[in-house]
């Protein structure tokens, strides 16, 4: 796929414009993690052109994240223009008018998805960007106000003959705002259409390989855009690459994985906007990592209040520790082992059966015997347990003949499992406390 002269590759992967979301620091992470091609929030062009800082700042891009587009929206044509030039001199790969917003505020007074209500004005809008600027111009729009007026085909021709150079289409109305499936079917409509020319991107409710590989392979579209799938998800770029590749998902990061990315994003956040606003315009992406987690209100408060990195990033340290694996020592005799880490997913060391998250339910996949007394290491399984995983979602364990249910959460959803299973030595390190809640775990004695 190519973007005039940028080129992004087969099945292209763009990081959506999303505003409060897009900032400069998720850029960086979603582009570590694979994004072909990233986009700012959206800027109001009156802002622009009145200077306002908030706008202004929002025309700050690296050269890590390229190719980088910024995105515009307004209702009038000679205030986007000016906005238009202005984003140019910041240097982005391309420039992108938004004619898909659907909040009220903007789609109301004509910007975003209001223009779909006045098709000769966002054409002659159009027009004159791209006449203005030198620039490639792109639009990211919808399939039409509502389900009376779907106009997008038309639409996708007319923004072609005034010039664009890619054009990105959510699978909604204006009226539906995110609410419904995306319907994809007029993406692929337009994509198929023998006279469109230009590179067409769908965008709407890809949050896997597998839905990703669908819409590329049903709908022919040249690149997908992801959005809201990628709150606290950066690394889903990753995952939808390695499916694309290999038709294999990769496993959901462990809490401690995440809690090192966090650290991260919150790094490069203080380092392009300071410690005071780096750490605020943190606080909607903290919480999005650990969403899920059992009994975290507490921890969650904390992300979101604290105006001090070091408290900031020893709260992290605590859900990491949190989510360590245990090392367990066991005798011979009848016991089995099996094990994983304590954590979201469900994560959690068993004595007895290895066990492992399958959709949205627990299976057995193997067990091993003990041969002899001597030490796991959960997190790694042993050669003789046939599968493809390397660490277990394990959902119980037992001490002392007595059974301790655990609830845990496995992708995404809660799971209850218990069983009375013969024990050798079982031993955590550290040494094990009184039945507690903590993250991804709760306990309670049986």
């Amino acid at each position: 796929m190519k973007i005039a002269n940028i080129e992004l590759g087969e099945r292209a992967l763009l990081l959506a414009p999303m505003e409060d979301v897009t900032d400069p620091s998720f850029r960086y992470m979603c582009k570590r993690f694979g994004a072909d091609m990233v986009y700012t929030e959206f800027i109001s062009s009156d802002g622009l052109i009145r200077d306002a800082a908030k706008s202004l700042k929002k025309l700050e891009i690296d050269d890590t994240e390229r190719p980088v587009g910024i995105q515009i929206y307004g209702h009038l044509i000679d205030p986007m223009v000016e906005a238009a030039r202005m984003a140019e001199a910041a240097g982005p790969d391309v420039i992108d008018i938004n004619f898909g917003c659907p909040v009220k505020k903007i789609a109301g007074r004509g910007a975003g998805s209001g223009m779909m209500r006045d098709v000769p004005l966002m054409v002659e809008m159009t027009r004159r960007i791209v006449a203005a600027v030198k620039k490639p111009v792109t639009v990211k729009t919808r399939l039409g106000w509502d389900e009376e007026s779907k106009n997008i085909e038309e639409i996708a021709l007319r923004l072609q003959d005034v010039g664009i150079a890619a054009l990105t289409i959510h699978g909604r109305t204006r009226a539906q705002m995110y609410r419904g499936e995306a319907d994809w079917t007029l993406i692929g409509k337009v994509k198929n259409n023998p006279q469109i020319r230009i590179p067409i991107i769908g965008n709407g409710d890809v949050d896997s390989g597998p839905k990703a590989r669908e819409m590329f392979d049903r709908y022919g579209v040249d690149g997908v855009m992801i959005g809201r799938a990628t709150y606290g998800r950066p690394w889903i770029f990753r995952e939808v690459k390695h499916y694309l590749s290999t038709g294999e998902a990769l496993p959901q990061p462990s809490v401690a994985e995440r809690v090192a990315i966090a650290k991260e994003h919150l790094q490069k956040s203080l380092e392009i906007k300071g410690d005071h606003v780096g750490i605020l315009e943190m606080r909607r992406h903290m919480t999005n990592y650990f969403k899920g987690l059992p009994d975290f209100k507490s921890t969650r408060l904390k992300l979101v209040t604290s105006l001090d990195t070091a408290e900031l990033f020893a709260t992290l340290d605590e859900i990491g520790d949190a989510a360590v694996p245990f090392i367990f020592q066991h005798s011979c005799g009848e016991t089995k082992v099996a094990g994983g880490e304590l954590g979201e997913g469900g994560v959690q060391n068993t004595v007895g059966h290895f066990l492992l998250c399958d959709g949205d339910t627990a299976r057995e996949v193997g067990r091993i015997e003990c041969a002899s007394p001597g030490i796991f290491v959960p997190g790694v399984v042993p050669d003789k347990l046939e599968h493809e995983r390397k660490a277990a979602d394990g959902l119980r364990r037992c001490s002392q003949r007595r059974c301790v249910n655990v609830a845990v959460a496995c992708l995404g959803r809660a799971h209850e499992r218990c069983g009375n299973l013969a024990v050798g030595n079982a031993v955590k390190r550290p040494a094990v406390r009184a039945p507690e809640k903590r993250h991804g775990l709760v306990v309670e004695q049986r």
